[in-house]
């Protein structure tokens, strides 16, 4: 597989992830809590997958870190569910995983401002800053339930906005 054809199943395999951890999260009285954890964890493991084929698609760029360090940052969220931790410590790895791919795909941003303007770039930029926006989100939720306030709709909200700014992302890799 060449370098382009990574480059668009990683962003294609990280789109469908983030979809599937957005389902993950999304409160919902019908689906047991321990399916909806499988989701987010099948979520952020397809998710780190499409990251690290990103990351071997590029050369040496704030996009191959960035890249890198997302995924990393969804590694740090599967290890907070598959471990058997408390919850406080649990919700301490998943705000720590999120500040880690909000800062990837911050870097990422950066990196596609320095590119010639056109379309695919649009979709890139705006791709790139939904995903660290949709991350931020999902932070303030777990942080407001560290200070024993409600935040699952916060957290909900910034998984969807990540999942849109990954197909937006996905998107411009194929245009």
């Amino acid at each position: 597989m060449d370098d382009n054809e990574k480059a668009i199943v990683g962003a294609w395999v990280q789109a469908v992830g983030t979809i599937v951890s957005a389902i993950g999260s999304t409160p919902n009285t019908r689906i047991p809590q321990i399916t909806l954890e499988g989701f987010n964890l099948a979520g952020n493991t397809l998710q780190a997958t499409g990251n690290g084929l990103l990351a071997d698609s590029e050369n040496g760029t704030l996009e191959k870190t960035g890249s890198v360090i997302q995924a990393t940052g969804n590694s740090t969220i599967f290890s907070g569910i598959l471990l058997n931790l408390e919850d406080r410590s649990q919700t301490k790895l998943f705000i720590t995983g999120n500040l880690l791919q909000a800062f990837g795909s911050s870097l990422t941003f950066v990196e596609i401002l320095k590119e010639a303007p056109g379309k695919s770039q649009l979709f890139l930029l705006y791709g790139s800053i939904l995903q660290a926006i949709g991350n931020i989100l999902q932070v303030l939720g777990d942080r407001a339930e560290l200070l024993n306030e409600y935040g699952e709709d916060l957290k909900a909200l910034g998984s969807w906005v990540q999942a849109f700014g990954a197909n937006l992302f996905a998107l411009g890799i194929i245009i």
